[in-house]
Formats: C-alpha cells, sequence, structure tokens
C-alpha cells in the first residue's frame, strides 16, 4: 500500500494535461482499491469509491466510453476488457458495501459478463494449437479477438510480422550506429 501511495503522489506531481492523456493513473486508482480490498478493511470504502469514480472517468477520457476509442485504435479488438472487468469488480463490491444493492448488481452483472469474454473455449483453443501457435498466445489472441479463431490467426500473424518487421529495424539502426562509429573513429584518427 506504501508504494501505491508513493506512486500516487509522483503522479500528483505531473503536469496534470499530460497525465489526463495516459490510462496510467486510473490503473493506479483501481490498484489503490484493489489494495483496499486485500486490506479487508471496510473502513477504506469511502475512499474506494472516490479512487473508483476517478478511475472511471480517467478510462473513459483515454479509453472512450465503454472503450470505444481504444476498439477504435486496436482494430475492433479489445485488449483491455480485463482491466474494466476489475473496475466493474470493484465498483459492484463497494456499492454494495456502502447500500447501494441496484448498483451494486448492475456492476457486477457487466463484470460478470466480461469475465464470461475472457473464458477460452477449449475448441478454439486445441485449433489454434495445432496450427503451431503457443498456448500464451493463443490465448492471448482468442481473448482480444472475441474468441473469433479467424479473428485470432490474423492478429497472431499481425504480431509476428509486427516482430520480424522490429527486429529488421533494430539490426538496419545497429549497422547505422556501427557505421557511425566507425566514421567517427576514422575522423578522429586522421587527426
Amino acid at each position: 500500500m506504501e508504494v501505491v501511495s508513493l506512486l500516487q503522489e509522483a503522479f500528483s506531481l505531473c503536469n496534470q494535461k499530460l497525465i489526463e492523456m495516459v490510462d496510467n493513473v486510473p490503473i493506479l486508482q483501481i490498484d489503490m482499491v484493489w489494495c483496499y480490498l486485500m486490506l479487508r478493511d471496510i473502513s477504506w470504502l469511502s475512499v474506494a469509491g472516490v479512487h473508483l469514480a476517478k478511475a472511471r472517468e480517467g478510462l473513459e477520457r483515454s479509453h472512450g466510453k465503454e472503450a470505444s476509442r481504444l476498439r477504435l485504435l486496436q482494430k475492433g479488438r479489445y485488449p483491455e476488457i480485463a482491466l474494466h472487468l476489475r473496475l466493474e469488480l470493484l465498483e459492484g463490491v463497494v456499492a454494495y458495501h456502502s447500500g447501494q444493492i441496484e448498483k451494486s448488481r448492475k456492476s457486477l452483472t457487466s463484470a460478470q459478463a466480461k469475465f464470461l469474454q475472457l473464458q477460452i473455449p477449449d475448441e478454439a483453443l486445441s485449433l489454434l494449437l495445432s496450427m503451431g501457435y503457443k498456448e500464451r498466445d493463443a490465448k492471448r489472441a482468442l481473448r482480444m479477438n472475441n474468441q473469433v479463431v479467424e479473428s485470432a490467426v490474423d492478429f497472431l500473424v499481425e504480431e509476428k510480422e509486427k516482430k520480424a518487421r522490429q527486429r529488421e529495424d533494430d539490426i538496419r539502426r545497429r549497422k547505422e550506429i556501427i557505421s557511425l562509429s566507425e566514421n567517427i573513429i576514422s575522423k578522429a584518427m586522421e587527426k
């Protein structure tokens, strides 16, 4: 909890306009409430509600309402579904303990729907594994693509191509740095 509090203090010292453009602070807010939950101290509920409200506001600002901006940028994929699941789960728990039963029910129902989206059907996983993909990669691809095997395969192919391009770029940069270094050394030796 101390580390999380120090992080919150560090973020408070940053430029607020810059902070509003990233989702790190909302994630920190969610982590703080998770710590409160793990402490099992109900006295933190009022503070937890404030942190969750700030987290939701921050995520909606950076990800869009219902993660619409994030999905648009990610070609319809939903890579942050687990984060939104955690937020709604915590909102449900805090609302329940605050006596807001209907709000709690709504949040927990939405969290349950997101949890079900994260469950991987055995058939889909087996199919990707039989294609030679690693289990971890296959699960991630299926989760990000709403369990649609074809979309998951497209995602895996895109990821492989990105890694190959990154390796090529790294090799090219290394060669440029070596060439530049050699030029500098040879010029220095000429003097």
